[in-house]
């Protein structure tokens, strides 16, 4: 994949990847009706979303040069090969031309899933068996007692990425954790492990734990150079439609809440991915001489001042407004 810039960013520049095309791959086709909810809430938000089998035959993001799909879901997390032109290459291949790419992991995903989400700059933990867990922040609702399905509340501070509102309730996750370099420039955490979550294997509790606390990246995301987005989820089960609605108990807290943060928090982070939200519009560049007045000079020359503007709009959904800025944009 091409090079990148900060995930907390937000695009300027061409159109590319801002359309409504989305290209679902599922690993089974209970993901259809277990996932219902999200996939009504992209359509809900002006996409249209086209759910296929990731066998299919004829399955294919581009034709020649030209993209099929302005975005790929990718929820077939144990997938070693798929149908049509679809492949680890391809899927780089879209992204380096534009294409956004939401990657949903699971416990024990596959060799390919795995290492198209390492190319991506994120690095989920390889061990088959291995989990984020948390023995104090996890789902008590109902009498449950699985430290696997974790409640956190640690996602990032960022209107751009998450919008303006933030989850009302922790998010409900059971998957796997990655690592993310603290030096990258790459990729934003946009969840990660609160204090008490850790990265084990339950199956063989003396092998070594990985990510934990902060370290732990459970959702992460990425900006391309060229603009398009990656989101890497190390979690199928956030986007289900049974931990959309889940009540929340947290442990440790005993805090109680009628319906998880997954609803909100998942739809907020696909829509960023999809360009939906956080993208930034450049157009009607001017310059002129300030000791001349002359507007767009073919050429300046040394010391002599210049006067330039640039219109800049920010694009919610379908629509677009001017952009304010807080601070000094350069």
């Amino acid at each position: 994949m091409g090079g990148t810039t900060a995930a907390s960013s937000v695009d300027v520049g061409s159109s590319t990847g801002t359309g409504t095309r989305v290209l679902a791959l599922i690993g089974s086709g209970e993901i259809r009706s277990s996932h219902s909810q999200f996939f009504k809430g992209l359509a809900d938000a002006g996409l249209d979303v086209d759910v296929r089998g990731h066998k299919e035959d004829g399955l294919a993001v581009r034709r020649f040069d030209r993209l099929l799909y302005d975005h790929v879901v990718l929820f077939a997390p144990h997938a070693n090969v798929f149908g049509g032109d679809i492949s680890r290459s391809e899927l780089l291949d879209f992204v380096d031309n534009g294409g956004n790419l939401l990657i949903a992991l699971a416990p024990g995903a596959s060799d390919a899933v795995r290492s198209l989400a390492s190319d991506c700059g994120v690095e989920p933990d390889a061990r088959g068996g291995a989990q984020a867990v948390d023995h104090f922040s996890f789902q008590a609702a109902g009498g449950a007692a699985d430290a696997s399905l974790v409640a956190i509340s640690s996602w990032v501070d960022s209107d751009a990425i998450l919008g303006a509102a933030r989850p009302a309730a922790p998010v409900l996750f059971r998957g796997v954790a990655a690592s993310v370099p603290t030096s990258s420039e790459l990729v934003t955490v946009v969840l990660s492990g609160d204090p008490t979550t850790y990265t084990a294997d339950l199956k063989r509790p003396d092998a070594p734990s990985g990510p934990a606390g902060a370290a732990a990246a459970l959702v992460s995301a990425v900006q391309a150079r060229n603009n398009a987005r990656v989101l890497v989820s190390g979690s199928l089960d956030l986007f289900s439609d049974e931990l959309f609605d889940a009540a929340v108990e947290v442990a440790d807290t005993g805090k109680s809440y009628p319906k998880s943060g997954n609803r909100a928090f998942a739809l907020a982070a696909a829509l960023w991915t999809f360009q939906r939200r956080g993208a930034l519009r450049v157009g009607m560049p001017r310059h002129r001489n300030l000791a001349t007045g002359e507007e767009g000079p073919p050429l300046y020359r040394v010391n002599e001042e210049v006067e330039f503007e640039i219109g800049i709009a920010e694009v919610e959904g379908d629509v677009t407004k001017p952009f304010q800025c807080v601070g000094t944009l350069v």
